[in-house]
């Protein structure tokens, strides 16, 4: 046993080992963590810290770096081929490790473009409600599909929402709370809002019949 504590080789595999057991150690503790100290808004979709940003940073950096030993453990001279081959593999896991929990996190950066693009959505419906409205005496019509029946609003990919996933087989991802309303009601009113499933979070946008836009928790 003592031999092998004199080949360089051990003490590179050595090193290879606690490597890995750390990073594969961090790489799961984030469900450990407290949640987020973000805003509601940025909880739309990141709930513990083990989906928030950090969780990509660190994935990223240890994927660049078990990558990086990967490619120049070959050219170390004094090492066995072995112990080469070892540490090769281990890197390469790693990285391939580490990529797995760095892929979802690309998605996730793009929600809140799609949320940006969702209230988008509803302030464009909510204005052509609004000259629906004005050239019926202030009355909003029964339902969303008399409003593109109309030609106020044909674009079908507006009453669609950006980040719904699931097939939806109702005329509109938005649900309408404005039959046969006046728009100049007072206090304004919910006007239209997301359906539940439209978000993969816990919050969902709300327009109000004066043009306010907000949030809400599902």
């Amino acid at each position: 046993m003592v031999k092998f504590f004199r080949k360089p080789w051990f003490w590179i595999l050595l090193l290879d080992v606690l490597y890995l057991l750390i990073a594969v150690f961090f790489a799961l503790s984030f469900a450990l963590f407290p949640d987020a100290a973000y805003s509601d808004w940025e909880e739309f979709y990141i709930m513990k810290w083990r989906d928030s940003a950090i969780r990509p940073l660190y994935s990223l950096f240890t994927f660049l770096i078990s990558l990086a030993c990967c490619i120049i453990t070959p050219f170390l001279r004094k090492t066995a081929v072995r112990a080469k081959a070892a540490s090769m593999f281990i890197y390469l896991l790693l990285a391939l490790f580490s990529l797995g929990f760095l892929m979802p996190s690309f998605g996730a950066a793009r929600e809140p473009a799609r949320r940006i693009s969702c209230g988008s959505n509803l302030r464009q419906i909510r204005i052509c409600l609004e000259q629906y409205a004005e050239d019926f005496d202030g009355f909003l019509p029964p339902d969303l599909p008399t409003l593109s029946e109309s030609a106020y609003l044909s674009d079908a990919a507006i009453y669609r929402c950006p980040s719904r996933q699931e097939p939806n087989t109702d005329f509109a991802d938005y649900l309408y709370y404005g039959a046969n309303r006046r728009i100049d009601e007072k206090p304004p009113f919910l006007l239209l809002k997301d359906r539940a499933r439209n978000h993969p979070g816990k919050y969902g946008n709300l327009m109000l019949s004066n043009g306010n836009l907000l949030y809400e928790k599902n």
